[in-house]
């Protein structure tokens, strides 16, 4: 009850993706932007909690709410780019990014959030100019780096970053220009990493040594 669907993170109500469907017959629109709404208030609960004085903070004051789940509907219904667009409409992608910085120490929303900007980004280049002016490529960095050794944070950072840059010299040439990134691509490619996040890390990688704009392995 209360949840998007019977499994924890499960999204509620999205039609299965269908090319033939028209924009019109899509029925999911109100659910993403219920989801985004509820991250944008566990986040402003978190930060007013954050803000009570220490002797508030005592034992009878629950802990606050984190985003998981929301992230985890988000990374699934954006699969499907009719609800990409919704996301970015509906504030998603500020949404996605205020979650992970308000937690940037739990595993589960740093890489649910991971996943959520990789799913809202692939093949949507309005999205990966939007999400990198909210600074989604340091956010990302900052999770792989933080959770150097959690298989899930480096696989779906690595999914991240390839969609990120896959349609933009300026993208590329932003990533570039932050220290150390190259460090933590490679040290994601020392793990064991799934083949389609290893490629993604491989293909960031040559981006960024030759601006070759190798297009990134499509999620659709």
């Amino acid at each position: 009850p209360g949840g998007w669907g019977g499994a924890p993170g499960a999204p509620r109500h999205f039609p299965r993706t269908n090319a033939t469907f028209s924009l019109v017959q899509r029925s999911g629109a109100g659910s993403v932007r219920d989801i985004v709404a509820s991250m944008e208030r566990k986040v402003q609960e978190a930060a007013a909690d954050s803000d009570l004085p220490p002797l508030a903070s005592a034992p009878h004051v629950c802990a606050p709410q984190t985003p998981e789940a929301e992230l985890a509907a988000l990374a699934r219904c954006s699969i499907d780019p009719y609800y990409r667009v919704i996301l970015a409409a509906s504030g998603g992608l500020e949404a996605i990014l205020r979650s992970m910085h308000t937690f940037p120490h739990l595993e589960a929303v740093q890489a649910n959030g991971c996943a959520a900007l990789a799913a809202a980004c692939a093949n949507s280049p309005s999205n990966q100019s939007a999400a990198c002016q909210l600074g989604a490529l340091e956010t990302v960095l900052q999770a792989m780096e933080r959770f150097s050794d959690s298989i899930r944070v480096q696989s779906v950072g690595c999914d991240a970053l390839n969609y990120l840059t896959s349609s933009s010299e300026r993208i590329v040439e932003s990533l570039k220009q932050m220290e150390g990134f190259e460090i933590i691509v490679e040290n994601a490619l020392g793990r064991f990493l799934p083949s389609s996040c290893r490629e993604g890390a491989e293909a960031v990688l040559r981006r960024t040594r030759t601006n070759a704009g190798v297009p990134a392995k499509s999620m659709r």
